[in-house]
């Protein structure tokens, strides 16, 4: 027997729900972790705020509008990285807890939480081939992309006390911590054809493999005292482990439109719904030690562990951009991408699985609003731009409070253009601040950066 309901995206949700800190799993869920999600990759298209559906003439086109690759009139070979990193700042908080379950009555006292990670990543590499077939201009082009990189680790303390309004003279305080270390990610290799129709009229369309799996060593627990009259009488201690493994594979597909004008371009670009599968592995741990002080000491132990399997159903996404070309060397581009995360669903063989706590909330569907532009300044033989760009990013998850969570996005990137060489960097940053929990009074903040470079080499054709 099956089970089906919808949930998060599996991709995110095994991979990073783990990633959120230990205080954000003791309340609900940490909506930042899933942000970022379909920005793209490119140097280029980055520093102009990822608004490059209507642009596409380079090979990041890819990604970003299969038709676009058309345009290139050399062969291209490219090679990005990116290195960035996430910072999320739980605020210390101290509340009274009055009619909820397990706590009544209780004053929770927490440490601030400041949770940082980095990690640099082989973002793509690629080629694009333009040809002639029967006075019909195509181009077919190959990508590897890093769809989803893991690779990074993170360990961190923080302080919880529990007291109680009805027992001033009793508390309970322990020192929490939380690791993590993830290796791996999901890759997407992409073939992809494209054609020039009519002079205005550009067509592409992309077959996607994705492959990869994901390793993740992550560990939690507590060193703990109930205390009378400020003197410990009671311990507490727990050590859990969970050491989990995901593998995906699945074929997606994309298709592109590009009208091209003489200053304007008009681009669209659909990426399909498909249903990769998962094979996931798990061995969990746990062991508690208690007792009176002094007195006998007791240690429960356990374990799990297994296989289990599932096809997931990963959501469409559409999108539409417009780019203005007023003079030669300035571009100014604006995009709308949307992705229907409502119809993420995971199939699980297992029934079984439902019990395993992972959160079940209704993920939102999610767009972005992108915005950019690109000034070359042109000398002999080559070119240095100068790129600005924003993004609005509208979170897949509600905040505690049931409000949609937007962040911010801010971007730059130059390079320099020389003979058949292109070099590009950009700067990222994500900025936005969110409720995560019913009893806190201050906002979490959240910031992510990322520098992305990349380099091109355009071949003389004879």
């Amino acid at each position: 027997m099956k089970v089906k309901y919808s949930v998060l995206p599996a991709l995110f949700v095994f991979i990073l729900f783990l990633s959120g800190p230990l205080c954000a799993q003791r309340e609900t869920k940490d909506p930042t972790i899933y942000s970022n999600i379909g920005l793209g990759f490119g140097a280029r298209a980055l520093g102009m705020g990822g608004a490059f559906i209507a642009l596409a003439d380079d090979i990041t086109a890819i990604n970003f509008n299969p038709a676009g690759l058309a345009q290139l009139l050399k062969p291209e070979i490219s090679l990005g990285f990116k290195f960035g990193g996430i910072t999320n700042k739980y605020a210390a908080f101290s509340r009274t807890y009055s009619g909820v379950p397990s706590v009544d009555n209780q004053i929770v006292t927490q440490g601030a939480v400041d949770l940082k990670y980095n990690q640099f990543v082989f973002d793509y590499g690629g080629f694009v081939l333009p040809l002639n077939m029967f006075n019909i201009p195509i181009a077919i082009g190959f990508a590897y992309q890093k769809k989803l990189p893991s690779s990074y680790s993170y360990s961190l303390t923080y302080p919880y006390k529990a007291e109680f309004t009805d027992y001033t003279d009793y508390y309970y305080g322990d020192m929490s911590y939380e690791n993590l270390e993830s290796s791996g990610g999901y890759n997407s290799l992409s073939f992809s054809l494209a054609s020039k129709l009519a002079d205005f009229f550009y067509l592409g369309f992309n077959i996607n493999y994705w492959t990869g799996s994901v390793t993740t060593d992550y560990g939690w627990g507590y060193d703990g005292n109930h205390y009378w009259y400020g003197n410990p009488f009671y311990f507490e201690t727990l050590d859990y482990t969970d050491n989990r493994k995901y593998s995906v594979s699945g074929i997606s597909f994309d298709a592109g439109l590009l009208l091209k004008f003489d200053m304007v371009s008009l681009g669209f670009v659909y990426k399909s719904k498909f249903t990769p599968s998962l094979d996931y592995t798990y061995d969990i741990e746990q062991e508690e030690s208690y007792g009176y002080i002094p007195g006998t000491v007791y240690i429960l132990s356990g374990s799990a562990g297994g296989t289990e399997k599932a096809s997931i159903t990963w959501p469409y996404s559409l999108g539409g951009g417009i780019a203005f070309r007023p003079v030669s060397a300035l571009t100014i581009t604006a995009d709308f991408f949307y992705t229907a995360w409502s119809g993420g669903l995971i199939d699980w063989e297992d029934t079984s699985w439902t019990d395993t706590g992972y959160p079940v909330d209704e993920p939102q569907n999610s767009y972005q609003i992108r915005g950019g532009m690109e000034y070359l300044i042109v000398f002999e033989g080559g070119a240095l731009p100068l790129r600005f760009g924003g993004f609005l990013d509208k979170q897949i998850f509600l905040d505690i409070d049931d409000e949609p969570l937007n962040f911010i996005g801010l971007t730059f990137g130059t390079g320099l253009v020389f003979k058949n060489f292109v070099w590009d960097v950009a700067g990222v940053f994500r900025l936005g601040s969110y409720k995560s929990s019913d009893y806190r009074a201050d906002n979490n903040k959240f910031t992510s950066w990322n520098v992305v470079s990349s380099l091109s080499f355009r071949f003389d054709i004879k």
